[in-house]
């Protein structure tokens, strides 16, 4: 995820922080809109199944000769 990008990041356990975001996401619809759009897209690039499938493949060849 990059920040503000494809999505959106806080440290762990804090709860100020997410709300802040969460508050802002719900204020501003169409950035929030357009975020979850550009992380949707990323996603399916970079983690389809085939790709997944292939990675998985090459790696249990390297595993099992």
């Amino acid at each position: 995820i990059s920040h503000g990008q494809t999505g959106w990041l806080t440290p762990p356990a804090d709860a100020r922080q997410l709300a802040e975001l969460l508050t802002m996401a719900c204020d501003q619809p169409d950035q929030t809109r357009a975020v979850a759009e550009r992380g949707r897209a990323y996603a399916c690039k970079h983690f389809s199944l085939n790709q997944t499938n292939q990675k998985i493949s090459q790696l249990l060849q390297t595993v099992v000769p």
